[in-house]
């Protein structure tokens, strides 16, 4: 009986631990487990002095928005969006992102995918 409670707890973990790296490893990765920018329906852009607001979608209904990166590099803003097949609380595609900037510190904003680019918006 012992036997079978330890291996049940360890199988118990490991799965936990895959869905955990699943649902969230993305975000170690960086842009690498991004979605292709082709994909992506970008409705609204706007930079305001405080903030910046992208509104969109994606084209395919079975991928479910997850989270998105971004990094500042030289005068460009990246943007990555990671969607996934299996998402067990999310069932939309759509994404509502809002950025806090400090100062407009960044002249084109860029959506990036683990192999593409796509510009959004330049100054």
């Amino acid at each position: 009986m012992k036997k079978y409670l330890r291996n049940t707890i360890i199988v118990f973990f490991i799965v936990a631990i895959a869905v955990f790296t699943y649902s969230y490893g993305w975000k170690f990765m960086g842009f690498k487990g991004c979605i292709n920018p082709d994909i992506v329906i970008v409705n609204n852009v706007e930079v305001n002095s405080d903030q910046l607001t992208i509104l969109g979608t994606s084209t395919s209904s079975s991928l479910n928005y997850v989270g998105y990166t971004y990094e500042i590099t030289n005068d460009s803003l990246f943007v990555g969006l990671r969607y996934s097949n299996l998402s067990l609380f999310r069932r939309n595609s759509d994404f509502n992102i809002v950025i806090p900037i400090e100062s407009s510190s960044f002249n084109k904003i860029i959506l990036k995918g683990k192999n593409s680019t796509r510009e959004l918006w330049s100054q």
